[in-house]
């Protein structure tokens, strides 16, 4: 997730109510595949993907993730290894997870998220977005399975409803794993450093860290679950957790139908300009 739209009107008015709290096995298996995201050998990794395949498939376990869960569990262990900076959990954090069943082919969504312009796949409302790979890596090389690890960095600019403009550094993997049912996709992302905010509301937005792994994973039944997770630590103007919690179940909610409308050919949506490009002091792309 690499920003959130967050409408005026449901900026203050929207229902605080909480999403339910997560099996415990949910929230151990997201924290657990994160934690391992980068591990040499994937032996533990594919048995954390194993038992969430099997949980998923369980009773009406999909259907209920599908609507959303709160989650609360990341320790400081899982993110203190992530780079060189050092990092911990704080009470303030907050997290939510998704799934999603797609019918589409695996290429189709590793060249949706990966390959394709992404500030015009999530709907071109980006000041600007730029997605460098490490080490001059091209992403399209995941495609035929010729590599199964990059990585990656962002910087972006976005606007909040008009009130919150928000500056962001993020960090990013991509791994392949083979497993029983095919090649699994997996992205783990972190905010480098706290993001810079301003605009209108500016001064009552704290943006501290932020920590996302999203599973892709074909199944028996030949479809592809995506499984994803967000944990969040920030201070809104509203102060209520219950509102991050369910502000995160629905953008991931819209990514999973984005993904849907771009491979379905259903979007034409002009893209940002690069933030290598953009004019900071102006807040505007060159013409």
């Amino acid at each position: 997730m690499r920003k959130t739209i967050i409408p005026i009107i449901s900026f203050f008015i929207m229902a605080c109510s909480p999403p339910p709290e997560a099996p415990s096995s949910l929230e151990e298996l997201s924290e657990y595949i994160f934690t391992h995201m980068d591990d040499e050998d994937p032996e533990e990794l594919l048995v954390g993907l194993t038992n969430l395949d099997t949980w998923l498939n369980t009773g009406s376990n999909l259907i209920n993730t599908i609507d959303g869960y709160s989650i609360d569990n990341l320790k400081d262990e899982s993110v203190a290894n992530l780079d060189d900076t050092e990092r911990s959990i704080k009470e303030t954090l907050v997290g939510a997870s998704v799934a999603h069943s797609y019918e589409h082919d695996m290429r189709d969504l590793i060249d949706t998220l990966f390959v394709e312009d992404w500030s015009k796949v999530s709907g071109g409302n980006f000041f600007c977005y730029e997605r460098v790979f490490d080490n001059s890596e091209q992403p399209s090389c995941l495609l035929d399975n010729s590599c199964d690890w990059a990585a990656y960095q962002t910087i972006s600019v976005s606007s909040w409803a008009g009130l919150v403009t928000v500056i962001s550094q993020n960090s990013g993997q991509i791994r392949l794993v083979e497993t029983e049912y095919g090649t699994a996709v997996l992205q783990r992302t972190w905010l480098n450093e706290p993001a810079e905010t301003s605009g209108l509301l500016g001064n009552s937005v704290n943006l501290y860290a932020q920590y996302y792994i999203t599973i892709m994973a074909p199944t028996s039944n030949g479809s592809i679950l995506k499984t994803s997770a967000i944990w969040f630590d920030g201070e809104f103007p509203i102060e209520d957790e219950n509102f991050a919690k369910n502000q995160m179940i629905s953008e991931m909610q819209k990514q999973n139908t984005i993904l849907t409308e771009w491979i379905e050919g259903d979007k034409d949506v002009e893209g940002a300009c690069l933030c290598s490009d953009y004019d900071y002091e102006e807040k505007e792309c060159p013409e």
